[in-house]
């Protein structure tokens, strides 16, 4: 079931948006929205949007404002996510919140993003942009759900150290073509460094898998 992901570090703000789209919701079937304070280690965003089926991302700029589950706040604003977030998922439709009254240059910061809004105009419209996200994600859920479940499901075998080394090694490559789809708007030497990068976060997970792997066999053999 596709869901509409909001992150905001205020719970007031992000409860009350919620509410919002959960009403709107009740007329698109099959759709619901789970909202999130800021992950502080923003390469966790990647595994939230795959086991929890997010297909439309709405994301606050401003989250470094409010403590975060009575630890600190995070250290990163919304755009810095949106980078972390394009190089997993070159397709998902994200909308960017904003505290202040939107204009051109504030737009301009954020190119990559479907729209950016201010709060007030998401409150006053909110039941037209559901209806925009309900039929952006629609789009991305279809076109993505069965890798999204296959990532999902080995990635909870990796995270509980229950994943085989086929497993990991298909992890590799469905994540390596995923991650990387072709987008037209980057250029060749972004695209050659996001390959990099992603590339060399997969070798260090697999790495990590087989030494966690390989300890277990040997405390086995010592017994």
């Amino acid at each position: 079931m596709p869901s509409i992901g909001i992150v905001d570090d205020r719970e007031e703000q992000r409860t009350t948006f919620a509410r919002l789209m959960s009403i709107e919701l009740r007329s698109h079937t099959g759709w619901s929205v789970d909202s999130i304070a800021p992950f502080h280690e923003m390469s966790s965003y990647s595994s939230w949007i795959a086991g929890n089926n997010i297909s439309v991302l709405v994301l606050d700029e401003r989250l470094h404002e409010s403590a975060v589950n009575g630890d600190l706040s995070v250290n990163y604003n919304g755009h810095s996510v949106v980078d972390v977030i394009r190089n997993s998922f070159s397709n998902i439709p994200i909308w960017v919140i904003s505290a202040y009254e939107v204009d051109d240059d504030l737009k301009e910061r954020f190119p990559k993003v479907e729209d950016v809004l201010s709060r007030r105009k998401f409150t006053d419209e909110y039941k037209t942009y559901v209806s925009r996200f309900v039929r952006a994600g629609g789009t991305f859920f279809e076109e993505n759900q069965a890798l999204l479940e296959k990532i999902a499901e080995i990635s909870r075998k990796v995270a509980f150290g229950t994943a085989t080394n086929e497993e990991v090694h298909e992890l590799t490559v469905i994540q390596t073509g995923y991650l990387l789809q072709f987008d037209p708007l980057i250029s060749n030497s972004e695209w050659v460094n996001r390959f990099e990068t992603t590339v060399k976060s997969l070798e260090d997970l697999e790495a990590r898998v087989r030494r966690h792997i390989e300890g277990e066999d040997n405390a086995l053999d010592q017994n």
